[in-house]
């Protein structure tokens, strides 16, 4: 894997994460006006590694998820 720095159609700097077969892994969600903004960045994303894994619930949505709690769904007995 590689991370890729490079200017955007308005001239910002964005990163991607690839495989080496050149399969798009990560974007950045934002340009940054700076190069070395961009560069912390893929810094965080690099020392990431103890970032934990959330799964949600097939009977949720990630919208349902997101900017609350997670919340045990029990389904209704139509559900069943």
């Amino acid at each position: 894997m590689m991370f890729y720095v490079y200017r955007d159609e308005n001239r910002h700097w964005r990163w991607r994460l690839m495989t080496v077969s050149k399969q798009v892994l990560a974007e950045s969600p934002k340009a940054y006006h700076q190069k070395d903004d961009c560069r912390a960045a893929i810094q965080l994303m690099k020392n990431c590694g103890v970032a934990r894994v959330h799964e949600i619930p097939i009977q949720m949505s990630l919208e349902q998820v997101l900017g609350s709690h997670l919340v045990k769904v029990v389904p209704s007995m139509n559900d069943l």
